[in-house]
């Protein structure tokens, strides 16, 4: 009777994990996964190799739009701004971006020089202007 009794034990047990694997599977989306990726990695490919900032805007924009709590899409927006040069939209992209990661000195060098910029003076910082490193994204 204890055979019996831990068989349907174990096959319960089976048919929780199958169940839990299935319902994990349907719940991640691969494909819209490796689409915001690749939007990601095209900002970069954009703003980075081609110095084109109104296309790398659009790519960003869009990862703004699906991670609207990752700080690190306003900044780029507000470099992109910076590059072309659109002072004010950069000034707010930087604002928005060091709201969420006060911390951040390099962001506060960027802002900086922006407001610094707008005010006529002749803006200081650290990196040189269109070197910055965009790192890939980690998740």
């Amino acid at each position: 009777m204890d055979q019996m009794k831990m068989k349907s034990v174990f096959n319960r047990t089976i048919w929780l994990y199958l169940l839990i694997g299935l319902v994990f599977v349907m719940v991640v989306n691969h494909k819209r996964a490796a689409y915001v990726r690749g939007r990601y990695l095209l900002g970069i490919f954009y703003n980075q190799d081609l110095k084109n900032f109104n296309d790398g805007l659009v790519y960003f924009d869009y990862m703004r739009h699906v991670k609207p709590q990752d700080a690190r899409y306003s900044f780029f927006l507000g470099y992109s701004y910076l590059q072309l040069p659109d002072l004010k939209k950069a000034r707010s992209y930087f604002e928005r971006a060091l709201d969420m990661e006060p911390n951040n000195t390099v962001w506060k060098q960027y802002l900086d020089y922006t407001v610094d910029q707008i005010n006529g003076g002749p803006g200081k910082i650290v990196e040189p202007l269109g070197t910055i490193s965009i790192p890939l994204e980690k998740d």
